[in-house]
């Protein structure tokens, strides 16, 4: 009967393992393209102050506490305000380092979130990505039917 043996019929094994890969999928394109966009954002962006205006706190089930804090900056005259978390113990009215896409002011970041190891982050996820697409193929192959691996004989006559 195999691993699952008769627990998961060989339809929702097959669903689970297609939907692992392209969980997978969207990782990858989501680690790579954020890749591409910090390397971007450190040549091309511009380091500018941030006064930090608001906070926000959200702890997770396993008691880790999240801040996000909401900065405003001023670029060409125009006010530009986003959240972004990586500033340490900042409170409101403190001033942070940033930095911003100058063709895109709204995408900013947190300088520090910018530092040497910029992209460990992309690699973790990209790697989760491998274990889940793995994961996903493994649940897929497992499903075909005896008959659908055996090599059918050419027909002739």
């Amino acid at each position: 009967m195999g691993l699952w043996g008769g627990l998961i019929s060989r339809r929702v094994r097959r669903f689970v393992g297609v939907m692992f890969m392209v969980i997978a999928v969207v990782m990858a394109v989501a680690a790579v393209g954020g890749a591409i966009s910090d390397r971007n954002l450190r040549a091309h962006g511009v380091t500018t102050t941030a006064t930090v205006v608001r906070e926000r706190s959200q702890v997770s089930r396993k008691s880790v506490k999240q801040v996000t804090y909401q900065i405003g900056f001023v670029v060409g005259g125009k006010q530009h305000s986003d959240w972004i978390s990586g500033l340490g113990n900042a409170r409101i009215g403190d001033t942070v380092t940033v930095v911003y896409d100058p063709g895109n002011p709204d995408y900013v970041q947190a300088e520090s979130s910018l530092s040497d190891a910029w992209w460990l982050g992309r690699l973790v996820t990209l790697l989760m990505a491998v274990a889940f697409g793995g994961a996903g193929w493994f649940l897929w192959r497992r499903t075909r039917r005896p008959a659908d691996l055996e090599v059918q004989p050419a027909a002739f006559g």
